[in-house]
């Protein structure tokens, strides 16, 4: 599984957190396959984006 989180600017600032399957790097990877969430852009949202990657992993939905 690989992953990324970034700072996006939506509605309000937010940790957005994406996943996707190896071996690819997030631009060569087809966006069917990659699968997102956002967060509270704050320490709280940063622990529950770790949380959610960790979920994600053990449930192999990557």
């Amino acid at each position: 599984m690989r992953y990324l989180l970034q700072k996006q600017e939506r509605e309000e600032t937010v940790i957005e957190a994406v996943i996707w399957p190896e071996p690819m790097n997030f631009e060569n990877t087809a966006d069917e396959k990659k699968h997102s969430k956002d967060f509270p852009f704050n320490q709280d949202g940063l622990w529950e984006a770790v949380d959610w990657l960790n979920a994600e992993h053990e449930a192999g939905h990557y």
